[in-house]
C-alpha cells in the first residue's frame, strides 16, 4: 500500500468522480482507476461501490478515508517540517514583506547585499499582512516587513521601525474629489472600495478597512489589475494606497491618489519589521542586522 495510491483514493472520494480525479492527480481515468483497483486487491476488501456511472464507498472505504486523509496529513507535515530543515541546514534567508509594499526598494536593497556577500542566500516570499505574521510565527519566515495593526498579536516578537506612510485614495480624475487636495473618509461613504485580495483574506481585511477607514460600505474584488483600474473610472470608487505605490504614477493621466484625512489630520500607517526573539546570535543575526540596516538607509533617504 503506497501513499499515492491513498492520494488516488482521497481524490477520487472528494471529487467524486474517477475522471475528475484523474484530471486533479494528472493521470489517466485508466491508470487511476487501476491504482484503486491494485489497492483494493492488496487490502483484500471493496472500498468503493461501483454501478454504472455512480459510485459510493463502502463501510470500508469510509474508514480507509479518514484514516488516509490523517496520514497523508501527516506526511505532507513532516515533509514540509523536513524542507524547513533543509533550508536552514543550507543557510537561507526567509524575508517574507507585505504584497506590493517598497517591492522596488527592498528588491534593490537585498540585490546589494548579495552582490557584496555571495555566500549568503536570501529568498523573498511576498503575501497579505495575516499570511506573514503567521508564517513567521511557525517559523516558516526569518524575518518580515508588513503594516502596524492593533489587534495583531506581537508581543513576543522583536520589531524594528522602517516607515510611517500617509494613506492614500485613488479615484478618477473625472472625480469631483480629485480637486480637492485631500479627502476626508466621510467622503468615502457613497463610494466602493477596490482591494486586490485572495478570497480567503477578504473578511479579515474588511474589517480592518472598517476600523481603519470607518468604511461601511460596498467591496469590489478585480481579478486583475486592469480591471481594478477600468472600474475605477468607470464607477464611483477608490483604491485605497496604504502606502505610495510607485506604479500608480504610469495611470497619474486619469487616476489621481490623494492623502486621506480626518478632522483635519491626515492618516498616516506605520511598517515594521518583525521576527522571533533569539537566544544566541548566529549567521541568520548578521543576515538580519544587514538587511534592516540597509532598508533603513534606503526607505529614509
Amino acid at each position: 500500500m503506497l501513499l499515492r495510491q491513498m492520494k488516488y483514493f482521497l481524490a477520487v472520494a472528494d471529487c467524486k468522480s474517477f475522471s475528475e480525479a484523474a484530471v486533479q492527480c494528472f493521470i489517466s481515468q485508466s491508470a487511476i482507476s487501476q491504482q484503486i483497483k491494485i489497492l483494493e486487491d492488496e487490502l483484500e476488501i471493496e472500498l468503493i461501490q461501483r454501478s454504472n456511472r455512480r459510485f459510493q464507498l463502502t463501510p470500508a472505504g469510509e474508514y480507509f478515508y479518514l484514516k488516509s486523509k490523517k496520514i497523508v496529513q501527516e506526511a505532507n507535515a513532516l515533509k514540509l517540517a523536513l524542507k524547513q530543515i533543509k533550508q536552514h541546514e543550507q543557510g537561507v534567508f526567509r524575508l517574507g514583506c507585505l504584497n506590493g509594499y517598497q517591492l522596488e526598494t527592498i528588491c534593490t536593497a537585498i540585490n546589494e547585499i548579495l552582490a557584496a556577500h555571495p555566500d549568503f542566500n536570501i529568498a523573498i516570499f511576498w503575501g497579505e499582512h495575516d499570511e506573514l505574521l503567521e508564517k513567521l510565527q511557525q517559523k516558516e519566515l526569518d524575518l518580515i516587513i508588513c503594516d502596524v495593526r492593533a489587534d495583531d498579536n506581537t508581543e513576543a516578537l522583536e520589531k524594528c521601525f522602517l516607515a510611517e506612510e500617509p494613506i492614500l485614495a485613488a479615484i478618477s480624475t473625472r472625480s469631483p474629489l480629485a480637486k480637492q487636495p485631500a479627502i476626508d473618509i466621510q467622503q468615502l461613504e457613497d463610494l466602493e472600495c477596490v482591494l486586490f485580495l485572495p478570497p480567503k483574506a477578504r473578511e479579515k481585511e474588511e474589517q480592518h478597512y472598517q476600523k481603519l477607514l470607518k468604511f461601511c460600505g460596498k467591496y469590489f474584488y478585480p481579478p486583475r489589475t486592469s480591471t481594478a483600474i477600468s472600474h475605477i473610472i468607470n464607477s464611483p470608487a477608490f483604491l485605497p494606497l496604504l502606502y505610495r505605490a510607485a506604479n500608480i504614477t504610469a495611470y497619474s493621466s486619469f487616476i489621481k491618489a490623494l492623502p486621506l484625512q480626518a478632522e483635519n489630520a491626515v492618516l498616516t500607517n506605520q511598517y515594521n519589521a518583525f521576527w522571533q526573539a533569539e537566544t544566541k546570535a548566529t549567521e541568520q543575526t548578521k543576515i538580519r542586522r544587514l538587511i534592516l540596516s540597509k532598508l533603513q538607509e534606503k526607505i529614509s533617504s
